[in-house]
């Protein structure tokens, strides 16, 4: 029977009998009442506990907390046997933040006792709710499913260990975000800001829950730089207290404009009233409870002063609940087009010259929801370089999470999705390509359906040495399920020796559209491919290992709708290993001291960094083990790099290599296959080839130099020893 708390002691005596405090801790003093039935607490000890005298038998159960607390901790409950407790038996419950935590937990055996602790330090919390509950063992597995494919912890080789590495991640995570900014954010502040540039804060507000107004407002207050102005829109709020806090702070400061609306608009036309007060050079936009950073205009100020072009600035942000705790932090790359037209990453807080605001002509009606997604995409018609588009990787804005609002949840205002999907609708029709936007996976994604323009040929080659069986299921899985009719495969033979392996060469001489040459001598994964590049006339060339085979039909014809692009250069695929979990979603530059793999690890169907593993983006690189380039510009590049980097890093140095043209690469989650990662080629497990790759990463460190420590893509608060998105602390 679940059992929910409504007052302490009496839904713990309800749940079990007796149920006592820890007699030899006097740790719990009552702090007050609620009439939502809560108990406030101080925790007067570091170990403050409860103990259950409950009898559980073996089986799975869920055990269900929501605790609020004035400091970031956690909560076990410990598995009891024979009056003892021990962390060996300890269910894990990172409770920070106020949110409910459910976890699934199994008894190996039958228990007498359980030890519940709410916190592990002294502070003040309320105990919300508590429940344990028994579960059939399907229902069991189906949680523990559900939650590690969407968590990162896992490896895929046991599901209770990747269960439970997830509430392990869970809370490190968050205390990690709070180690940080307790010890490097105010590093990142030089807090003295010296401009003339004014900042409008455009503010719509509409029965406003007061509190969070006030804080609101006083953000702005507060900021370390002092050229701005406050623009407020009350969109005919009905709510007393919203419109007598109005009229008290109007006279607060100068600096501080309100406009009454004398009738209800909605966000759209309440924030256009509040950009007709506006008087800077530059607007920023703010929601009525959401913070700034102290420091929030005045980095923007300074970032504006250092590039007097720009047209927009956008920040990192996180998100701050009602307790004023802050968390889930976005540390966003540089401008990043794709990834825009399927997310909006830029989101807060964003900042827009006033004339490209003018120009635009501010929000549309009927747009609520993502009218800030679709003034955005409104900009970029005036935007005539993405320099001119400036990132700040600090945070400076805290999104406000409270019951109803999208911080919280994206379920709480499932319109918004919809109010996007018609946003970028428009942006595609003006652009005039055919492009159709779709929802995406998860709310507030979508994705771009672009048609492929005049069935242009794809010449997909394959470097193999032997190995027939990995070289067979690649030849066999492209030919069986490539929906994209117009291609060609050429296997490049480098030494193969078995009579097993010509036999099968001879067996595909019946398919037109499959070629063997010969391309003897030292292996040289770059030579191989440019040679077979070199005698080519197709207008692709798609690189594949041998070691790869191919799971969604249309993968081929997504990766040449997106190369078509005259602005883009390499386009790769979505990789897993063969037990289902991420191998490739792109490279990011600098991890391991050169390149990696982002995400790698990760379950395949996992959502990743902000929804990334389902979204189409701009990397800086991709891996060669599925690539795909137009001819001319692998020809205009130069190829891979056959004398320095003879098979590693040669795939990233290409792609920098196109970058330096002009070009993007870019990676899409809708070109599926598996990878048996460097099977036939073997690692790197011998002298020579230690001695190899040491060259090939010493040579790329020499080349590219500090741009291996700056990628665009990625944020300098992200560490480069993990690929997980975790923060460098």
């Amino acid at each position: 029977m679940i059992t929910y708390i409504k007052h302490l002691y009496k839904r713990l005596l309800s749940y079990a009998a007796p149920v006592k405090l820890a007699s030899k801790h006097k740790n719990f003093n009552i702090v007050d009442n609620h009439s939502d039935f809560s108990v406030g607490f101080a925790a007067t000890s570091d170990d403050p506990y409860l103990v259950f005298s409950r009898s559980l038998p073996k089986g799975w159960y869920i055990v269900e907390v929501h605790i609020s607390s004035d400091s970031e901790t956690e909560s076990k409950l410990y598995l009891g046997k024979d009056g003892s407790f021990d962390e060996g038996r300890t269910v894990l419950l990172p409770t920070s933040h106020g949110k409910t935590i459910k976890r699934v937990f199994y008894v190996d055996e039958w228990l007498s006792k359980l030890r519940f602790d709410p916190v592990e330090e002294s502070c003040e919390f309320k105990i919300h709710t508590f429940a344990v509950v028994s579960l059939p063992n399907f229902r069991a597995i189906q949680l523990m499913k559900k939650k590690v494919a969407n968590c990162s912890s896992g490896r895929g080789d046991d599901l209770i260990s990747d269960y439970n590495s997830c509430f392990k991640q869970k809370f490190l995570t968050e205390k990690n975000y709070q180690d940080w900014i307790d010890k490097k954010e105010s590093l990142l502040f030089s807090g003295k800001y010296k401009s003339d540039i004014k900042i409008s804060i455009v503010m719509p507000v509409y029965n406003s829950d007061v509190a969070f107004l006030d804080q609101a407002v006083m953000s702005v207050l507060n900021q370390k730089y002092k050229n701005w102005e406050l623009c407020i829109a009350d969109d005919s709020s009905t709510s007393a207290s919203t419109l007598q806090y109005l009229k008290f702070i109007e006279d607060k400061d100068p600096r501080i404009k309100i406009v009454y609306r004398s009738e209800n608009g909605n966000i759209s036309l309440a924030s256009n009233s509040a950009l007709e007060l506006a008087s800077g050079s530059y607007v920023a936009f703010m929601d009525h409870d959401d913070l700034l950073s102290v420091c929030a205009l005045g980095e923007i100020a300074s970032a504006i002063e250092n590039q007097p072009y720009a047209q927009i600035v956008y920040t990192d942000e996180d998100k701050i609940d009602e307790h004023g705790r802050r968390y889930d932090p976005h540390f966003k790359g540089g401008f990043n087009r794709e990834l825009l037209l399927n997310q909006n990453y830029i989101s807060h807080l964003s900042c827009y010259s006033k004339l490209l605001v003018d120009k635009v002509g501010g929000f549309r009606k009927g747009y609520e929801g993502s009218q800030d997604y679709d003034f955005l995409l409104r900009c970029l018609k005036y935007i005539e370089s993405e320099k001119d588009i400036i990132h700040i990787p600090k945070v400076l804005y805290h999104w406000r999470a409270i019951v109803g609002s999208t911080a919280r949840s994206c379920s709480e205002k499932s319109y918004t999705s919809q109010a996007g999907l018609l946003a970028l609708e428009d942006f595609l029709s003006e652009c005039g390509e055919g492009d159709i936007a779709k929802s995406g996976e998860v709310p507030n994604t979508y994705r771009i359906m672009r048609p492929v323009q005049s069935s242009p040929v794809v010449e997909i080659i394959i470097p193999t040495r032997d190995s027939i069986d990995i070289l067979k299921p690649c030849v066999d899985s492209i030919l069986s399920k490539t929906i994209y009719k117009n291609y060609k495969i050429t296997i490049v033979d480098n030494d193969s020796k078995d009579d097993d392996t010509f036999s099968y060469f001879s067996s595909l001489s019946h398919f037109s559209n499959v070629e063997v040459i010969r391309r003897p001598g030292i292996f040289n994964y770059s030579k191989i491919n440019n040679f077979a590049v070199d005698r080519s006339e197709a207008d692709y060339v798609l690189l594949l290992n041998n070691d790869v085979e191919v799971i969604s039909p249309g993968w081929l014809t997504e990766m040449v709708s997106i190369a078509q692009d005259r602005h883009v250069g390499c386009v790769g695929a979505k990789l897993y290993y063969t037990d289902g979990r991420i191998q490739h979603a792109g490279v990011t530059l600098g991890i391991g001291g050169v390149a990696g793999h982002t995400h790698k690890y990760m379950p395949g169907n996992a959502a990743g960094y902000f929804s990334r593993l389902h979204l189409t983006h701009e990397v800086s690189a991709v891996t060669a083990a599925c690539l795909l380039v137009k001819r001319t510009n692998y020809i205009q590049a130069g190829g891979l790099d056959e004398n320095n980097l003879k098979v590693a890093f040669n795939d990233v140095d290409f792609c920098l290599k196109l970058r330096s043209l002009g070009l993007k690469n870019i990676w899409t989650p809708h070109a599926e296959l598996f990878h048996h990662e460097s099977v036939s080629r073997g690692h790197e497990d011998t002298p020579e080839k230690k001695e190899r790759f040491d060259a090939e990463v010493e040579f790329m460190k020499n080349k590219w130099g500090e741009i291996l420590k700056n990628d665009p893509y990625y944020n300098p608060n992200l560490s480069l020893q993990f690929e997980d998105f975790s923060l460098k602390i």
